[in-house]
């Protein structure tokens, strides 16, 4: 019964990695009532919605806005603050981000906060074969 229950784990370990990895699906598309990300331009070729890595990263990248907004939350406990932020990730082929530019687009957020997103952002990893350049937008405002 132990190994039994040991091979069902493993399988749900290894189905929740998948599904976390997969492409979402039409309706898992940022929308325009989500402000807090926009997808911007990648490589020219590569922005296209039908190319499956651009919709993997596009996919991860929402995922984790969360970890983001966390960011934000802790920093305005000791710094009110707000505004967006432009991300640009260069994303090598073996899915590691090499390097990212953030830009402040608009409010007053800190330099210590945009470090924060930095150190977090260059952690982020993707499934890729193909280097890629991916932008995307976001928005932090008060609660």
């Amino acid at each position: 019964m132990s190994f039994t229950r040991t091979i069902l784990f493993v399988v749900s370990v290894a189905f929740f990695i998948l599904a976390a990895c997969a492409a979402p699906s039409p309706s898992q598309r940022p929308s325009s009532s989500n402000p807090a990300v926009s997808p911007s331009t990648t490589q020219a070729n590569e922005m296209k919605d039908d190319n499956p890595n651009v919709t993997h990263v596009r996919n991860v990248v929402n995922l984790r806005q969360p970890q983001l907004q966390n960011l934000y939350k802790k920093q305005t406990q000791v710094n009110a603050m707000q505004g967006a932020l432009n991300i640009k990730l260069f994303i090598t082929e073996d899915g590691t981000v090499q390097n990212v530019d953030i830009t402040p687009d608009a409010g007053n957020l800190s330099s210590e906060f945009i470090a924060q997103v930095r150190k977090e952002v260059m952690a982020w990893k993707f499934i890729l074969h193909d280097k890629m350049i991916y932008s995307f937008k976001v928005q932090f405002r008060k609660m």
